[in-house]
């Protein structure tokens, strides 16, 4: 025969051990019931979860994201937490009981409206707690309340373990008046770049806009100049790091703050902000919502060139969609080169950067000014030719228009990427045959590659056309299918740059090359030219420019015995003529 009996323990009492006593009928006396459990024979009452709140209350405020953590008091081997609990907000701790909550439709309502739904881990009321660790015995929320608390009423959350049932935790959470008002959001810098046409329907991807935000309710004494913000997309949480697309830096103004937006791509985003005072730091929490992105409105066409480092790029920005009618550049429009990681724009405006490893017009940028453009037309503006010097491993370009407004200019097809990486100098190394050549001689070049992974290397292999060393005869290969190399002559090594094969104004005579089995190294034949003269070589990737094989590397021709008689004579009847 067995017994079933339930009692309600309140929420307010200490844990404690019980003697579970019976009277049976016809009984005058209670007797002790053994407990079937590992406690002595006694009841224990064990602790429920502990609540705690980050940030710390003073910003427990309306459009502020906390995280609401619990944690297991007694700690025991069987306190778990687990996806099969549930959690729910209720007004009075009285009502945490199955009966008032289990399949209480307004119940689960009312929770809805209470929280910012992409900023609230729960969508569907009663919900499963995240962030579950059994190591630390916790289960956390994000919360993030619409508005204050009403005057006397407070939030007093109610858990249910899997498999157990509600109760509520012994605290209470008061959610006061929000510290910006996101009705103020205003986008500075919402119109079109350069010569005043009609301003933008939306924000623009890749444009750096500045926002401005009104505080409100003590907005000094919460704000700093160390604050920082992030944009996410619109159905991601801000807390979340991994939905970040952009963080920024703040101003702090006398009555509201500065911050830029950016996104990478077209869609519904959101500003968010995150308090980093002296002594407290809170987490992102959403500010400006419902931002709508378009497509962006500038981008560059790569006519020449490919992403390593020694590569020589010709560009030009253009306005998009390629069928845009609407006016954008004038002469009066900049452009300039900063590290990948780095942005176009930053607050303040003085920490603007720029890229001292690359170089416009043979000349390494000096200042974060910008350069103008070459030429300039309705819808096209041509910038100079690009060199990605030694220790560049990223960029960003960037164009400022008349207004002054920035924008990072993704490089066709990839309109949703800013950052673009910098391989390796494809050429780490050559080496020659005959060690000393002769003027006029015919010569074998190896070139190492510096990586194996070179997507646009396409030398011949042995089965298709040559085997080593290769014929005497110089064979002419279409660049835009195969690689190909060949040497640059000088008459003055000083005067060399680097960049110097592709700036040539006589090109070097490029011609076929053959690679090994994995194009670890790659061979080519080359005329040494008339003496005295030294040569560079230069290696042309298949659909890319001609790159220096190695900075600051001259290979030499030597005189044959009949050149130097030849050059003996012309010197002794220059002189005699005279």
């Amino acid at each position: 025969m067995s017994y079933t009996s339930n009692f309600k323990y309140s929420y307010t009492r200490a844990s404690l051990e019980l003697l579970v006593c019976v009277l049976m009928t016809g009984e005058t006396h209670y007797r002790r019931v053994p407990a079937a459990s590992p406690y002595n024979n006694v009841l224990f009452v064990r602790p429920f979860f502990t609540q705690s709140v980050f940030p710390d209350a003073q910003y427990h405020r309306a459009l502020e994201t906390l995280n609401v953590m619990l944690t297991h008091t007694s700690r025991l081997s069987d306190d778990v937490v687990s996806t099969g609990d549930r959690m729910i907000f209720v007004e009075d701790p009285l009502t945490c009981d199955d009966s008032l909550i289990d399949g209480q439709a307004a119940l689960a309502a009312a929770n809805s409206a209470l929280f910012v739904t992409d900023d609230t881990d729960i969508t569907v009321w009663p919900g499963a707690p995240k962030r579950l660790s059994n190591v630390t015995k916790t289960a956390s929320i994000y919360a993030t309340w619409k508005v204050a608390t009403p005057s006397g009423s407070k939030n007093v959350l109610c858990y249910r373990p899997n498999g157990g049932t509600w109760a509520a935790v012994n605290s209470s959470i008061v959610i006061g008046a929000p510290i910006v008002n996101p009705a103020t959001c205003n986008f500075t810098s919402l119109r079109s770049p350069s010569n005043g046409a009609d301003p933008f329907t939306n924000v623009p991807a890749w444009q750096y806009s500045h926002v401005t935000i009104d505080g409100a309710n003590d907005y000094s004494t919460f704000f700093s100049t160390f604050d920082r913000t992030r944009v996410v997309p619109q159905s991601q949480p801000c807390a979340e790091d991994s939905g970040s697309v952009y963080d920024s830096a703040t101003l702090l103004q006398t009555a509201a703050m500065e911050a830029i937006f950016l996104s990478p791509s077209a869609g519904l985003y959101k500003l968010c902000y995150q308090v980093r005072g002296y002594d407290n730091v809170t987490l992102y929490s959403p500010m400006c919502p419902s931002i709508v992105v378009q497509d962006p409105v500038v981008v560059a066409d790569l006519s020449l060139g490919c992403f390593h480092v020694g590569q020589t790029l010709v560009l030009s920005y253009r306005t998009y969609p390629l069928t845009a009618t609407t006016p954008y550049f004038t002469a009066s429009d900049s452009y300039r080169i900063v590290e990948g990681s780095q942005h176009c724009d930053t607050l303040p405006s003085s920490d603007r950067t720029f890229s001292s490893n690359v170089a416009i017009d043979r000349v390494y940028q000096s200042s974060p000014s910008g350069s103008s453009f070459t030429t300039v037309a309705t819808h096209t503006a041509n910038m100079g030719s690009i060199f990605l010097g030694s220790g560049t491993s990223a960029v960003r370009f960037c164009y400022r228009d008349t207004a002054g407004h920035e924008y990072a200019v993704p490089v066709l097809p990839e309109i949703t990427k800013a950052n673009l990486p910098v391989a390796r100098r494809h050429t780490a190394s050559y080496t020659y045959t005959p060690a000393r050549p002769q003027s006029g001689q015919l010569i074998l070049v190896r070139y190492e590659s510096s990586t194996l992974a070179i997507a646009e290397s396409k030398p011949f292999t042995p089965a298709q056309q040559y085997t080593v060393p290769f014929p005497a005869t110089l064979v002419a290969v279409d660049v835009s299918v195969y690689d190909a190399q060949g040497l640059l002559p000088y008459t003055n090594p000083a005067t060399y740059l680097d960049g110097d094969c592709a700036a040539a104004a006589t090109a070097p005579v490029m011609s076929t090359t053959l690679g090994n089995a994995t194009n670890t190294f790659v061979y080519g034949n080359a005329d040494v030219a008339v003496l005295p003269q030294y040569h560079l070589p230069c290696y042309q990737l298949a659909k890319c420019n001609k790159v220096d094989a190695v900075s600051y590397t001259h290979l030499r021709a030597h005189e044959t015995p009949e050149h130097l008689v030849c050059r003996l004579l012309l010197e002794k009847k220059k002189k005699n003529d005279e």
